[in-house]
């Protein structure tokens, strides 16, 4: 996980430098931070399916092995389109990792433990960018961007071997088929949604836009209309009838916006507005993972507490954390800046393994890779989105009130997490299941088929 994700964060302190190099706009090189999780979007779901029908080990080592060499071609990009190329490719590979590692979580730890296991793969998943922070920031500075995918595919290698050794052998090979129209229907529609949100704050693109946008719905009613009749489907509709699935799932969309957000803004504010160099600016960052990694340690720790309960609280103080960012900008205020990443990351590493747990304890047990894979999908669609929305508030006005301004509009997601969340049943009823059902029928798709 760390050595798959780590450049992810500290990548954003490289845009000055991609856009001196390649002679290329703010909007140009931001595609390297928001077509790599956007194609990711897309692969999880695919990759979970997969994890779930050929073996979560297989699909895991397979994964980090493409986004190992990838890391190195990157270092050695000569263009800006063929470093969002590998970049892309490399983040679909590393992708397979997330579904795969969560499911094995679950067939090796009984409910009872899932939600600290679950904690810990937060913490090691947010340890990914205080590695990168830590270590990419000094490093752009001192070597250029390219440095940090040297040290990146280096890490992979080893992490792989280590992998290989100790990953479990117990997870079954599932036979049954893969969904290819439903998993084609659905990465129409997000690819072309998300593609509608790009373009359309440029106004020569927006007829491109509106296209994209009819496509997408296009696509959304195709979807559903293939998971009615396909004999394993990629996402059984009577999954969203299941609270402690579709709950988390619009919870993690609206909470990875969120967070993204002040991922993407905070070290251009710090840089733009603030002076900061990359080094500095990377601590002021490694608070707010490191507030991540305190916060997913806390929902298993405090007696009584429930995934329902910590979710809704990590949502609650990410929502505040929003207006602190905004005061910053507008004063301006470093305190404050200091101030929102705690909060910010505390708030998201309370939320984040209870989301999951809930997800996790919700589906049959040949679904769990395929329902993580859905949920760290709508995680990445959140990301994108604030990415996209983000980066158009920024690069349309000037000064430090457009900070303020991208801040406050992420309070409309916020509140649709705490929301969300608050839907997280405590004590769902064994019976009836909608999961058990969906099971069930999937069971005997793959047995006729």
């Amino acid at each position: 996980m760390i050595a798959t994700t780590f450049p992810v964060t500290v990548f954003t302190l490289a845009l000055p430098q991609l856009e001196q190099e390649f002679n290329a706009s703010l909007n140009a090189v931001t595609w390297v931070l928001t077509a790599p999780p956007l194609a990711a979007a897309l692969a999880l779901p695919v990759m979970g399916r997969m994890s779930d029908i050929f073996g979560h080990r297989r699909v895991f080592l397979a994964g980090s092995i493409g986004a190992g060499l990838t890391a190195f071609l990157v270092a050695v990009a000569p263009s800006l389109p063929l470093l969002i190329t590998f970049r892309t490719i490399g983040q679909v590979c590393g992708s397979a990792t997330t579904p795969a590692s969560l499911a094995m979580i679950a067939a090796v730890y009984p409910a009872e433990r899932r939600l600290r296991i679950m904690g810990y793969w937060s913490l090691a998943a947010a340890g990914s960018p205080v590695v990168g922070l830590i270590v990419g920031g000094p490093l752009i500075d001192a070597f250029g961007w390219r440095s940090i995918f040297i040290v990146q595919g280096c890490l992979i290698v080893v992490a792989r071997g280590y992998a290989w050794l100790v990953l479990p052998r117990m997870t079954p090979t599932r036979r049954t088929q893969l969904d290819v129209r439903g998993l084609t229907a659905l990465a129409v529609a997000l690819g072309a949604g998300l593609t509608a949100l790009e373009l359309f704050p440029q106004p020569s693109a927006r007829p491109w836009a509106i296209a994209a946008a009819v496509l997408s719905a296009v696509g959304f009613v195709a979807f559903f209309r293939v998971e009615k009749t396909a004999p394993s489907p990629v996402l059984p509709l009577d999954m969203l009838r299941v609270r402690n699935f579709s709950a988390p799932i619009v919870a993690q969309g609206s909470a990875s916006f969120v967070y993204q957000a002040g991922y993407i803004l905070t070290p251009l504010m710090l840089e733009l507005e603030f002076g900061l160099s990359a080094a500095r600016a990377s601590l002021i960052l490694v608070l707010r993972t490191g507030f991540f990694c305190v916060g997913a340690q806390v929902p298993s720790r405090i007696r009584g507490l429930t995934p329902r309960g910590s979710a809704m609280i990590g949502t609650a103080v990410m929502a505040a954390a929003l207006p602190v960012f905004a005061a910053s900008a507008w004063l301006p205020a470093l305190a404050l800046v200091v101030v929102g990443n705690i909060l910010a990351g505390y708030g998201n590493g309370m939320s984040s393994p209870s989301l999951t747990t809930s997800v996790v304890n919700a589906v049959p047990e040949d679904r769990r890779a395929t329902a993580t894979g859905l949920q760290q999908m709508m995680g990445q669609v959140g990301a994108v989105i604030a990415i996209t929305v983000s980066g158009a508030i920024v690069a349309a006005g000037h000064g430090p009130g457009r900070f303020s301004v991208a801040f406050l509009v992420a309070l409309v997601p916020a509140f649709l997490s705490l929301a969300a969340a608050g839907l997280i049943q405590t004590n769902p009823a064994p019976s009836p299941d909608a999961a058990e059902d969906a099971s069930a029928s999937l069971q005997k798709a793959d047995d006729q088929s």
